[in-house]
C-alpha cells in the first residue's frame, strides 16, 4: 500500500509538471503567434483607407497631408517625453499619434504606439527605450508609403 501510494504521489507530481510545462508552451506559442500576425500586418492598409473615405481623393490627399504635417510634432513629443520621464505627456502623445494612424490604415504603428501606452501603464521603462526603434522605424514606414501616395 505504501509503494502505491508513492508511485501515485510520483505520477501526480510528474502530471503536475508536464501539464505546467504543457502551460509554458502553449503560452510561448500564443506570443509567437501574436508577434507573427504583427509582422504580417502591413504598413498601410491602402485599400482599408480608400473604402473607409468612399474613395474621394481629395478628402485623402487632404487627411494624408495632415497627417503628415501633424505625425512628426506628436512623434517628436513622445521621443522627448520619454527621455524626460513625462509619462503623462507620453500618453497623450501616443493616443493622439494612435488614432490619426489607425485613421489612415497604418495598423502597424498603431500596434507598436498600443504596445508603448501599455509598458507606460506597466512601468515597464525599460522596454520602452527598447521599442522606441520600432516605433521610429515604423513611423518612417508608414510616412514615405503616404508620401509616396500618388493620386489620379
Amino acid at each position: 500500500m505504501q509503494q502505491s501510494l508513492s508511485t501515485l504521489q510520483y505520477y501526480s507530481s510528474v502530471r503536475s509538471v508536464n501539464t505546467k510545462v504543457t502551460e509554458s508552451k502553449v503560452a510561448m506559442q500564443n506570443e509567437n503567434k501574436i508577434l507573427d500576425s504583427q509582422n504580417e500586418i502591413s504598413i498601410w492598409q491602402r485599400d482599408a483607407f480608400f473604402n473607409r473615405i468612399r474613395n474621394n481623393e481629395k478628402m485623402g490627399r487632404s487627411l494624408i497631408e495632415l497627417f503628415l504635417e501633424d505625425a512628426p510634432i506628436l512623434k517628436d513629443t513622445m521621443d522627448n517625453s520619454l527621455e524626460e520621464s513625462d509619462f503623462d505627456t507620453l500618453l497623450m502623445a501616443a493616443h493622439k499619434l494612435k488614432g490619426s494612424t489607425k485613421n489612415l490604415g497604418g495598423e502597424k504603428l498603431a500596434l507598436t504606439i498600443e504596445e508603448i501606452e501599455q509598458m507606460v501603464k506597466e512601468e515597464k521603462t525599460i522596454e520602452l527605450v527598447q521599442v522606441k526603434q520600432k516605433l521610429q522605424y515604423d513611423f518612417e514606414q508608414l510616412c514615405k508609403k503616404l508620401t509616396d501616395v500618388e493620386f489620379s
